[in-house]
């Protein structure tokens, strides 16, 4: 970088995070020593950044906010749950009542004696 160039705000960015290391730091400094257009720009990313930190961490919308975005939210359709409970309640009853006939069925229907008694 020579003194003409000025410093892109990628690499201002970089400088102000400490992400520049060695000769590239130290170029930077001597850049921002020399010229007073970087370092205002410098010293607005910097009130920019603690502007930044300054803010809540969380911002609760005033209710008036609220109700204008639930306005605008498209409407569901009814819901579905009810029928397809009642689909699983018919579907358990018979499987109750086709197990409990299988289960009272003798296991043959026909005995078989055996002539060697």
């Amino acid at each position: 970088m020579t003194r003409h160039e000025h410093i892109d705000l990628e690499r201002l960015s970089d400088f102000v995070d400490d992400r520049l290391l060695g000769d590239d730091r130290d170029a930077v400094q001597d850049h921002l020593a020399s010229c007073m257009s970087c370092a205002s720009q410098l010293a607005r990313l910097q009130s920019l950044l603690e502007a930044a930190h300054a803010l809540p961490d969380e911002i609760e919308p005033p209710p008036a906010v609220w109700a204008d975005v639930r306005e605008r939210l498209p409407r569901r359709a009814p819901s579905r749950q009810f029928p397809q409970r009642w689909l699983l309640a018919a579907a358990a009853v018979v499987l109750v009542v086709l197990s409990s006939t299988v289960t009272a069925l003798p296991a043959s229907p026909y005995v078989t004696c055996s002539s060697d008694i």
